[in-house]
């Protein structure tokens, strides 16, 4: 099995693979987000830009953020806070994948699996909110930096208006990294 389920065969896909998004969950939390980061000067529209296919990328982040030990750590000590760190990645692999669109010169659905490798470790290695807020050179104490982290601040509220204490069901966990990521797409094509 490759790191975040690069590499690995269509038969064996996790159990989240098919997880399906909740679709009342996926248009409230779209329609924040979009109107927010108009609201922001980022987007001109009230609409978010998306990969059509993430390449598995996303999905590895969410398989880690519902699996991994350290990061389920925190769901036990804080809900919120475990869903602010799962938008909060969520959004800057958006950002960081949309950049390295250019840097690799070829869009996301050409990448190679040494291309996708490289994403997958370098969000293995660091925070992948740091990682694309460094890669777009906003700097961590800016107030760029603070307005952005009011989009998964402020999804979390959305999502507990939405659907409650449910917010942490993995549908609606993987619903929420969904928006916040397609999000972070926005905000690195706006740049």
């Amino acid at each position: 099995m490759g790191l975040f389920g690069i590499g690995k065969k269509k038969e064996t896909s996790s159990q989240y693979n098919q997880m399906p998004i909740n679709d009342p969950l996926f248009r409230e939390l779209t329609q924040y987000a979009a109107l927010l980061l108009m609201k922001m000067g980022i987007s001109k529209q009230p609409g978010l830009m998306f990969f059509k296919d993430d390449r598995g990328l996303l999905e590895g982040l969410f398989v880690q953020h519902t699996t991994n030990a350290q990061i389920l750590q925190l769901r036990s000590m804080s809900e919120d806070t475990y869903v602010k760190v799962c938008g909060m990645h969520a959004l800057g692999a958006g950002m960081y994948i949309a950049h390295m669109q250019d840097v690799v010169k070829k869009p996301l659905e050409e990448f190679s699996s040494e291309d996708l490798r490289d994403i997958a470790n370098a969000f293995a290695r660091t925070d992948a909110y740091e990682l694309a807020l460094n890669t777009l050179g906003i700097p961590l104490n800016s107030q760029n930096k603070q307005a952005l982290d009011q989009i998964y601040v402020i999804g979390l509220g959305v999502g507990r208006r939405t659907v409650g204490s449910d917010l942490i069901k993995p549908q609606n966990i993987r619903t929420y990294m969904q928006v916040m990521f397609n999000a972070g797409v926005t905000v690195a094509y706006a740049q």
